[in-house]
Parts: structure tokens; sequence; C-alpha cells
């Protein structure tokens, strides 16, 4: 009787082991599906810029081929998302890589995974262009801070207080101010720096209270940008005050509108439109995230004429194409506007 029970039981795992990988193959994305793996940061410091929602409006076929999205959430952490990128390459075979790449180590995390690969990595967040070493990133149209600079400028602002985070985001920001002294005529005149996510108390903003400064650029995102702003104005700093991307968010409507007067924030034209219908800014939807999934709708069908999803020629011939795109976008001057929320609601800076 042992025996038969033992046969039954081998059978029974058989034919479950069999049920598996049948659900598994069902499951999985059809290999003539266009895969593309996502990696956003839906929650952590960067979650406020909402780059998920960016990708609604993806295409859903393109060239007669079904685009499939795996995402991942690596919170901002550079580690987790070159994990999530190598898992994402070798395990599910994804023919690109995007990303928000919310801070440089974040994109050379990436970067490192996709030219191991040889697969197109095309970020959409609101980086600034650093120099990776590498071929293998190919930006959505970015936008580039010279907005900011240049409103400066032409309000006859030249000496400049800088606050920003004590990490790469603050030294990208830093640095860009830096080289737009002898651009813009501006000239760095007091820094100061504090950690990503830190209490209000440990926010330096005293120091610019007697600075002669006559603006400042907070380089910070979301609530930590609005919790650095109400502690300058709530000790006596009263002058123009500059932020960068990721700020003007609902963080800055549930204040009182007096700590944000005299400000100007950054902002891309969906956000422009959001203001002008609604005036207020439910999220910063993926400023590029639109851009990328119109260039992909450029580059695959010609592609898939030549090459199948799923194989090395097909991510090589995407990610080649990528690149001669990117670098063809990045010569287009674009569209970036700068807003205020004075008077309790938004409008565009003048």
């Amino acid at each position: 009787m042992s025996h038969i029970f033992l046969i039954k039981k081998i059978g029974l795992v058989f034919w479950m082991g069999m049920l598996l990988a049948l659900t598994s193959i069902a499951m999985a994305p059809a290999r003539g599906d266009v895969l593309i793996g996502v990696i956003m940061s839906s929650t952590g410091p960067s979650a406020i810029w909402g780059y998920q929602y960016g990708l609604k409006d993806w295409p859903k076929t393109i060239g007669g081929e079904k685009i499939t999205l795996i995402q991942y959430n690596d919170q901002g952490d550079p580690g987790k998302a070159a994990i999530q990128a190598e898992r994402l390459v070798t395990q599910y075979k994804v023919d690109a890589l995007v990303s928000n790449a919310s801070s440089p180590g974040e994109r050379l995390a990436i970067d490192g995974v996709a030219r191991e690969n040889n697969v197109a990595h095309l970020v959409i967040g609101a980086v600034i262009s650093i120099d990776s070493g590498s071929t293998i990133t190919s930006n959505a149209p970015q936008s580039p801070p010279d907005a900011v600079f240049e409103h400066m400028k032409s309000h006859a602002i030249r000496r400049i207080g800088f606050l920003g985070y004590s990490d790469a985001w603050g030294d990208l920001w830093l640095k860009e101010l830096q080289n737009a002294e002898g651009k813009y005529g501006l000239q760095l005149s007091a820094v100061e720096r504090f950690a990503r996510g830190s209490a209000s108390v440990d926010i330096p903003a005293g120091t610019f209270v007697n600075a002669e400064i006559d603006a400042l650029l907070i380089a910070a995102t979301g609530a930590s940008a609005v919790t650095a702003q109400r502690m300058l104005r709530q000790r006596g700093y009263n002058g123009p005050i500059y932020h960068t991307h990721g700020s003007a968010t609902d963080d800055v409507v549930n204040i009182p509108a007096q700590d944000f007067a005299n400000t100007i924030f950054p902002a891309t034209p969906d956000i422009i439109s959001r203001i002008l219908a609604k005036y207020t800014l439910p999220f910063q939807p993926g400023p590029n995230a639109p851009s990328a999934g119109k260039m992909l709708e450029q580059l695959l069908p010609s592609i898939l004429q030549k090459e199948q999803p799923g194989s090395i020629s097909f991510r090589k011939a995407l990610r080649e194409a990528s690149e001669v795109a990117s670098a063809k976008s990045s010569h287009k001057k674009r569209t970036w506007s700068l807003v205020t929320f004075d008077s309790g609601a938004w409008a565009l800076a003048q």
C-alpha cells in the first residue's frame, strides 16, 4: 500500500508542477509583445513628481505589436534600481528600460545594467544632464534650468544664495548655478546644505536672513522644499525665492499663501495647462513620460519590420535608434515655463 501511495503522491506532484508551469506560461507576456521595463519612484522622496501618472497615455500597441509595461518601484534607491534593472533584463528579457532616474545615482545604476546587456535606457525624469561616460542613456526631452537663470537675469538679480539637499540633487543644481555665473551675470554669495527628509530644525534657514543676496534658490523637492521656504519666511527672509523641479505641488496649496509670495517655480507645459484650468496642482505628472512613449511610436515600426521583439538584434536596433533620436532632440529648444503662487492661486510668472 505504501508503494501505491508513493506512486500516487509522485503523480500528484508531477501534475501540480505541470499545472504551475502552464499557469506561468499563460501569465507571462506573449513574446510577440514589446516588453518595456519601467523603474519608477512611486514612493519615497521623488514620489511627489508622480511619474507613474505620465504612463497612462502611452500607446497600447505600436506597429501591430502589443506594448507591455513591467513596472517596479525603486523608492529612489540606486541599489534597488540596479537590482530591479538586472531582474527586468535577465528574467523578463525586456526590450528597453525606462526610468525617472530622479538622482544621478539611480541613472548610473540603471545605465550600468543597460550597458552590460546592450539595452536602451530612456530617462523621463526631470534630471539635469550628467556625463555618465555611457552611450546607453537616451533622454526624453529634458527641462534645463536655463529658464530659472534667465528669469533672474531679466529681473536684475545678481547675488544668489543657495539652500539645497546635501546629496546628488543638491550637487547638480549647485554646479548648474556655478556654471551660470558667467553666462547670466550671477554671483553665488551664500551656500547652505541640508539632509533630504531632515527635520525642520536642521534646515539652516537663518544664514540667509542677513546675507547680502538678491534672491535665493532652494534645491529641494516636495514637502522638504515647502518646509525650507516656510522656515525662511518665519525667520524673516522676505526676498525672492526660486525653486527647482518637483516643488510646485499640493504641499504649497495647503499652507498660508503669504509664505509663498514672491516665489518662482519651474513647470512643464502639461503643468501649465492644469494651472490655467484649475489653479491647483494635484500632482506633477512625469514631465517627459508622454515624450518617451511618442519616441517609441516613432522608432518601433521600422524596427519591427526587420527584427523580432525579444531578440538580441531587436534590443540593439532599438538602443541605437533611441540614441540617434535623443541626440537630435537635444538640439531642439524646449518649452519650459515658470509659475507663481501669489494671493492663493497659481499663475504664470511675469
